[in-house]
């Protein structure tokens, strides 16, 4: 029996950032600054000799606001703006992965977080083995069996047993511990009172966030201190909390038009890239791009109904050393995704 294909999923905007800060400055013949997108791609033909996947995508977030901010003027308010240099190269980078062979999502009124879940969904369905490449715990939410996360500055691996020793709770509960605890990152309390742990015990005793609404008094078994208090907050905060758990729910029915044959990874166009490159500045990078190609493979389902409930800094020193490292990476070490 063949090997089941194998996705390799990127979140564009977070190492887009990365990059910009680990890669030193550097500029197009034009003046155009290309440092942050010349160090994605590196980053992205690691990837690819590492994985050897089948089918490719990154995503992009919209740069405007997104549902999230409709449902909540607060969502992600203490963010700022990136800085003019790097906003041009966000301009480019989709055309600089599209030379590189990736399909590029950016959807409208949705995160880059919600593309990757729907993609790496409906790969799933399709018995396809996928790899996410993130630092977003947000994206824990979709670590099964199948699919994993690869946080690949740090070289860190998420299956579903690392999401239980990290958060205390299953990928599938995720979403209900980050509504009741909160997250700083993007803005929003959860209730008031509960922290990641009290909110990993309660889960641990019920289940999920909508028995504990449905039964305010099972905070009063689960082992946390002032439970009277927090089973009242229950009672009394349910649209609040329900709000949050919609914040943090990834949606796995984004509205995608990219279908498996948009995915399937063939290897560069080269004499299509080799004027984008050179007006870069960046010919090195086309000369790197693997030449070898996927195998055929069945066909994505369509986007179906949502999946029930279910960037770290390091020094910049390091961040440029380990992009660089995966542009000469051996492709003799174990793909990523592989069984463990």
């Amino acid at each position: 029996m063949p090997a089941p294909s194998q996705v390799l999923l990127v979140d564009g905007t977070a190492y887009l950032f990365r990059c910009y800060f680990a890669v030193p400055p550097r500029s197009a013949p034009d003046g155009t600054p290309v440092h942050a997108v010349a160090g994605l791609a590196r980053l992205l033909l690691g990837l690819l000799r590492r994985v050897r996947p089948s089918h490719v995508a990154i995503a992009f977030d919209p740069g405007r606001k997104t549902f999230r901010h409709q449902l909540y003027p607060e969502y992600k308010a203490d963010r700022e703006s990136p800085p003019d240099d790097l906003k041009v190269q966000f301009g480019l980078a989709p055309e600089v992965c599209r030379a590189l062979g990736f399909a590029v999502s950016v959807e409208p009124g949705f995160e880059a977080d919600d593309v990757l879940a729907t993609l790496g969904r409906r790969a799933e369905r399709a018995g396809w083995r996928v790899v996410i490449v993130t630092a977003d715990k947000d994206l824990a939410q979709l670590v099964t069996d199948r699919v994993s996360l690869y946080e690949c500055v740090k070289d860190e691996h998420t299956r579903p047993d690392d999401v239980v020793r990290r958060f205390g709770v299953r990928a599938d509960q995720l979403a209900d511990l980050l509504a009741m605890a909160g997250d700083s990152t993007d803005h929003f309390p959860g209730l008031r009172g509960v922290g990641k742990t009290t909110a990993a015990r309660l889960l641990r005793h019920a289940d999920s966030l909508d028995a504990l609404l449905a039964d305010p008094e099972l905070a009063l078994h689960a082992n946390i201190r002032n439970a009277k208090a927090i089973a009242k907050r229950l009672a009394e905060d349910v649209e609040e909390v329900k709000l949050f758990r919609r914040l943090s729910t990834l949606h796995d029915d984004v509205p995608t038009l990219l279908t498996s044959a948009d995915l399937r990874w063939h290897g560069a166009d080269r004499p299509a890239s080799a004027e984008l490159f050179d007006r870069l500045g960046l010919p090195e990078i086309l000369d790197a791009v693997p030449r070898w190609r996927d195998a055929t493979a069945p066909a994505l389902p369509p986007v179906g109904r949502p999946h029930p409930a279910g960037p770290t800094s390091i020094p910049a020193a390091r961040a440029a050393a380990t992009i660089r490292s995966h542009l000469t990476a051996s492709p003799s070490k174990p793909h990523l995704g592989e069984a463990p």
